[in-house]
């Protein structure tokens, strides 16, 4: 065997760990971004699911919530304010999610959102200025079509009467 076929050999053989470093590092960052989702999807579950608890387990706070829903003006300064707040945990946890977006797809999370109604609505002119300016114009695509399917639910109740 000559120099020079040894020295191809050796290249050959150059090639193959290099090849064999490059799959092994796409494999890993494959894995990272898989556990980098599930941790954000975690997260954003976690968030919800405090906030569900916080309304289901104080009677109060969902009296709250459910009036400011529908009209903000019927609650206290104070009632308000908590009413607030209750906006800003369920826009943040829709931030979370319009942050990754591959971790989440937009109907589940446009589904969680209250948007229809009046006074998550109105929190949200109010509110707006607190997100970046991509997240408000997703939020207000996402309130433009649940209003759309709302005339469209709307429509087909009233002509099956």
């Amino acid at each position: 065997m000559s120099l020079e076929n040894i020295y191809y050999i050796g290249q050959s053989v150059a090639v193959v760990a290099i090849l064999g470093s490059l799959l092994f590092v796409g494999f890993q960052v494959r894995q990272n971004t898989k556990a980098q989702h599930l941790a954000v999807q975690q997260n954003y579950y976690a968030a919800k699911n405090a906030f569900v608890s916080l309304i289901a387990e104080n009677p109060l706070f969902a009296d709250i919530y459910r009036k400011g829903l529908s009209d903000i003006l019927s609650l206290s300064e104070t009632e308000r304010w908590q009413f607030g707040a209750m906006m800003q945990m369920t826009f943040d946890t829709a931030l979370m999610a319009y942050q990754n977006p591959d971790a989440f797809a937009d109907d589940i999370v446009e589904a969680s959102l209250v948007t229809i109604r009046p006074g998550s609505v109105e929190w949200w002119n109010k509110g707006r200025n607190l997100y970046p300016p991509e997240f408000q114009k997703w939020i207000d695509s996402a309130i433009e079509k649940r209003k759309h399917r709302a005339v469209a639910e709307t429509d087909l109740v009233e002509n099956r009467e």
